[in-house]
């Protein structure tokens, strides 16, 4: 079961969002942000979300210079 699948599940059954965000080891603010910014999507569509974001910042980040830290 997905973890959106299992909070909706989970709320509809009357558990609190502190109790779900616990349960999955993260806070209730990193609960709200996650479900606010990959909610809708499919995993498929947040793996391809994040490949972007990280192809997008990447150019960026290094135009400073070469810094093996940051993959440059």
């Amino acid at each position: 079961m997905t973890a959106t699948r299992y909070d909706r599940v989970k709320l509809g059954q009357g558990e609190q969002i502190g109790t779900i965000s616990r349960s999955f080891g993260i806070s209730e603010q990193s609960y709200y942000r996650w479900r606010r910014e990959y909610g809708g999507l499919k995993v498929d569509q947040a793996r391809r979300l994040k490949d972007l974001e990280k192809r997008e910042h990447t150019p960026a980040q290094c135009s400073v210079g070469p810094d093996p830290e940051r993959g440059c």
